[in-house]
């Protein structure tokens, strides 16, 4: 139950930051240009995230430390699958993907 409740904060999460994206490129991108709206936009979603972690932190029940090192490398790894993936089907390149975690 704890894994599935940590999944349903991580949707959150990922709803969160895809909406911070779009609104990254429309409005940030185009005044000061791509790689730093991206830049910029990694303290931005770091923010998010541990914003919506606090709010969820109780909701998700963990049982000590290490069940939640556990959720949270199980979000990494989800991010990186669904960053990857929305990706690829977006037909970018793996250089754009990779650039991403460029900084």
């Amino acid at each position: 139950m704890v894994y599935a409740r940590a999944f349903g904060v991580w949707l959150i999460i990922i709803a969160c930051e895809t909406c911070h994206g779009i609104l990254r490129n429309l409005f940030l991108a185009p005044r000061i240009g791509d790689f730093r709206a991206r830049q910029t936009g990694v303290f931005v979603a770091t923010l998010l995230i541990y914003v919506i972690t606090l709010l969820f932190i109780k909701f998700i029940n963990a049982s000590g430390e290490r069940q939640l090192l556990l959720i949270g490398i199980g979000w990494v790894v989800l991010t990186l699958f669904f960053e990857i993936s929305l990706g690829r089907l977006l037909h970018l390149s793996w250089d754009r993907i990779l650039s991403d975690y460029n900084l």
